[in-house]
């Protein structure tokens, strides 16, 4: 059936440059992924699907490999629908491959998707162009599919199975009088899924990390858009589950907080933080157990941590705040070689005398969130040398 009117309907997502490539930030993969022909068609589908019939975007999983489903299948999708079972776990509804404009939808295409359909259990197939789409759906009688005539609301799909919300899968909130209880405070880095402060951290810092965390968690208040001469604030893009490495070797998997930027050369990016905690096996190492606040950037294909922020080490109380400070340390790079690179920079970053670069402060007093002033510029601050230390550290490499 054609569907290339409908489809004029829905608008692109919104185009950026980087790395010198014309790139779509995906809503669905909250990345950055390069504009082609193939790409084009698959975001147009996806937003057409949870915009025109009721997907909700929760539902929907886009370039998705088959192995996640089934160990050792091979494959990727280019998406994948999915509805709630019974007992309230995620089942594969449908599965979509996406071609190009220019190409037809032969019966060779169908055969792929009816083979990852077999494979994971999905009861509907469909193949699109962005011109035509075919939709199939598996008869259990025939063992066979059956084509479809008609687009199907999501709610015909699961014939009556209710819609699920959009809920983020994180721990509710602790408020100001539950951080002072250290009991509560260890029970939450214990349960959370990835620890948020290192089991050697000082008492008295534990309840300020953990109530940064979780401001960071906190999509009920977002990070206000900024100019600086370093970057612009797009958007705040909200929580991701990422895994980042690092030049040692280590790995910081677990919920970020994603911010969309420009750099001063138009160039676009994507900058999560969030904190991480660490015991004394960390990779197997005699070392004692920290708090870090991970910030990374992802620029197209690049994805890497480019500051490791020791919150034991370097932030400071200090009356009603806390402090944070950094020495410019960056790996196998000389520390005062960065510190004259940002000085020679349009950076807000201030810098001491003795080479100390301020941060900024957080409030210990009550409970943080990102549109508080001082949290919004240490976040700023944040953003912004984990900028410089990118460009400083590849600069290098030239």
């Amino acid at each position: 059936m054609n569907i290339e009117t409908q489809l004029k309907s829905v608008s692109f997502p919104k185009i950026f440059r980087s790395n010198g490539e014309k790139c779509y930030f995906d809503l669905y993969r909250k990345r950055l992924i390069r504009v082609t022909p193939k790409e084009t068609v698959r975001q147009r589908i996806a937003s057409f699907f949870e915009k025109h019939l009721g997907f909700p975007r929760d539902m929907i999983l886009l370039d998705v490999p088959i192995n996640y489903y089934v160990e050792n299948c091979k494959g990727r999708a280019d998406i994948i629908i999915h509805e709630i079972n019974d007992d309230n776990t995620l089942k594969p509804l449908a599965i979509i491959e996406c071609k190009a404009n220019s190409l037809a939808l032969t019966d060779n295409v169908f055969e792929r998707v009816i083979r990852y359909a077999d494979e994971i259990g999905a009861d509907y197939v469909m193949v699109t162009n962005g011109i035509e789409i075919e939709i199939a759906k598996y008869n259990e009688i025939s063992d066979s599919y059956d084509l479809v005539n008609s687009l199907l609301t999501y709610r015909e799909m699961v014939n009556g199975v209710y819609l699920p919300k959009n809920e983020e899968n994180i721990a509710p909130r602790l408020n100001y009088n539950e951080l002072r209880n250290l009991k509560l405070i260890d029970d939450f880095n214990q349960n959370n899924e990835s620890r948020v402060f290192g089991v050697d951290t000082l008492p008295a810092l534990k309840p300020h990390i953990v109530n940064l965390y979780q401001c960071l968690m906190d999509t009920s208040h977002s990070l206000p858009p900024l100019v600086r001469s370093m970057f612009a604030l797009i958007e705040d893009i909200g929580i991701r589950y990422m895994e980042y490495g690092n030049a040692g070797g280590g790995f910081y998997c677990g919920n970020y907080r994603s911010f969309l930027i420009k750099d001063e050369k138009d160039d676009t990016q994507i900058i999560s933080i969030s904190l991480f905690g660490t015991d004394p096996n960390f990779r197997g190492e005699n070392r004692h157990g920290y708090t870090s606040i991970v910030v990374a950037i992802d620029q197209y294909k690049r994805s890497h941590t480019c500051l490791q922020y020791n919150i034991d080490m370097y932030a400071i109380l200090e009356g009603s705040y806390l402090s944070f400070f950094h020495n410019g340390r960056i790996s196998r790079r000389s520390s005062k070689d960065l510190l004259s690179f940002i000085r020679d920079t349009e950076s807000n970053l201030a810098i001491s005398e003795s080479g100390e670069i301020n941060l900024g402060k957080i409030p210990i007093d009550k409970l943080l969130y990102l549109d508080d002033n001082d949290v919004s510029n240490f976040i700023y601050n944040l953003i912004e040398y984990a900028i410089l230390r990118d460009k400083f550290y590849y600069s290098c490499k030239k």
